[in-house]
């Protein structure tokens, strides 16, 4: 399982991207794009649920504006929660809190027997995808950007 942001060749999941206007859902699939790993998308869902009542994994969702300061703050403090998960059990329980958290552990757990010895790698990688994340969104905020998330 690779716990990071992809590009467009590398498709996957959850896909990203951010427009200047608003677009189709047939657009969503650029050049521009990002992809993310279903099992890992199910551990940041959350801020996705909590910005945006109207959120759908499989629609297209869109944070423009007030919105997009929400979404960031919901990411920072999922990120920071992330962060602040000192033994390989914290991170367990962390995980499967989340919506299907139960997946990702499972898939960690085939790929990665030894987990529990090299957890804090994993969760490294899952605060990097945030930081990632967080970046696009940052960068909506400053260009007055649409952000966009679609799940397949």
């Amino acid at each position: 399982m690779n716990i990071k942001i992809y590009d467009y060749k590398d498709l996957n999941m959850a896909v990203f991207t951010k427009a200047e206007q608003p677009m189709e859902e047939k657009d969503i699939l650029n050049e521009k794009s990002k992809f993310l790993h279903g099992s890992v998308f199910n551990i940041i869902q959350p801020s996705f649920r909590l910005s945006n009542s109207e959120y759908s994994y499989f629609e297209m969702n869109a944070w423009a504006n007030s919105a997009l300061v929400s979404l960031r703050n919901h990411l920072q403090d999922s990120n920071s929660r992330l962060k602040s998960l000192n033994d390989s059990g914290s991170f367990e329980n962390y995980i499967l809190k989340q919506l299907a958290g139960i997946d990702f552990l499972n898939e960690l757990k085939k790929c990665s027997p030894e987990w529990r010895i090299t957890w804090e790698k994993t969760r490294d990688e899952i605060l990097t995808v945030y930081t990632d994340i967080i970046d696009m969104v940052d960068d909506c905020i400053d260009d007055d950007l649409i952000f966009y998330l679609k799940g397949y």
